[in-house]
């Protein structure tokens, strides 16, 4: 017979519930198809960024990837900073220096243009925006 739930643990559901009614959680937005790439600045400038952080590696950079992503930028009107530092498995002071270029160069939004390292790199920047204490 399964153990009933903690005291806390439907207490802690309970709250959940209420605050997910009260607070607004953005649902995540999938553009996908062909011409796709092409709305990523529109899509960021919709979302009031105005300088974009674009979080990715070296080789995605030689290879003409993430040109394509500043040009979307560009087209949209917006200012990016490329941080293109990003290795496999990133340690902190990768995320420490991808902070740094953030704040320094007065971003407001974070494009991650790769694959699972770019991806968690800007993740943790992002948190790190959100709440800079160290990593």
């Amino acid at each position: 017979m399964p153990e009933a739930p903690s005291a806390i643990y439907s207490f802690k559901r309970r709250v959940g519930a209420v605050c997910t009614r009260l607070l607004p959680i953005p649902a995540p937005e999938v553009v996908s198809g062909e011409g796709s790439l092409a709305q990523v600045g529109h899509i960021l400038k919709r979302m009031g960024c105005s300088r974009a952080l674009v979080v990715t590696d070296e080789m995605l950079v030689r290879c003409g990837c993430v040109r394509r992503c500043t040009e979307a930028l560009t087209a949209a009107g917006l200012d990016h900073e490329l941080f293109d530092a990003v290795v496999p498995d990133p340690k902190e002071e990768l995320i420490e220096a991808g902070f740094e270029l953030y704040r320094r160069s007065g971003c407001d939004g974070i494009l991650a243009v790769g694959g699972g390292s770019p991806m968690d790199c800007a993740k943790i920047i992002g948190a790190k925006v959100a709440n800079p204490k160290d990593v």
